[in-house]
């Protein structure tokens, strides 16, 4: 029995390994190109959802996560309200608080500056908060008000929300 052996000369494996490559790069630049348009697509759809709205205020408590995707192509003024903040300061001063009462009131002369510049903000954006909601008449959490008229409840995703408004605005088909 004969065995066949063939051997390729180096300068074609090289060439081999050319067309390898090259091709290689041709997908890559390929795909590339692919997810360049699909990002412009996607940009292109979410500046067409938000279309018509220029100010989201969402209402949620601290436990709620809210997928506000990329609403920086969309320019849309976006607030979120944790109505449930006030409650949350509270509960971070308590947490540090000494047991007696001589003791607490004595850790709140001496920490009383930096609490106030540590939480002030906080309790203002609650307080606004909390007025805007009752400004709304927001049954339940979570709560989207769109263009500060159209209320949706249950949704903490904004980019749905956004096509509820639209779909909605648009009337029977």
């Amino acid at each position: 029995m004969q065995r066949l052996q063939h051997t390729y000369p180096e300068s074609s494996i090289r060439l081999r390994c050319v067309r390898f490559l090259t091709a290689g790069r041709a997908v890559t630049i390929a795909l590339s190109m692919v997810l360049v348009q699909f990002t412009a697509y996607a940009q292109d759809t979410n500046v067409q959802a938000f279309e018509g709205i220029s100010h989201i205020d969402v209402f949620a408590n601290s436990a709620m996560y809210i997928n506000g995707g990329d609403l920086a192509d969309a320019h849309v003024q976006l607030a979120i309200h944790r109505l449930d903040d006030m409650q949350m300061v509270t509960q971070e001063i308590n947490q540090h608080l000494p047991k007696t009462q001589e003791q607490a009131l004595a850790y709140m002369r001496e920490n009383e500056s930096r609490m106030r510049a540590q939480y002030t903000d906080r309790i203002l954006l609650a307080a606004q908060g909390i007025t805007l909601a009752r400004q709304y008449k927001l049954k339940q959490l979570p709560a989207v008000v769109i263009n500060q008229k159209y209320v949706l409840y249950g949704l903490l995703d904004l980019q749905e929300a956004a096509a509820i408004y639209q779909e909605r605005k648009a009337g029977p088909q």
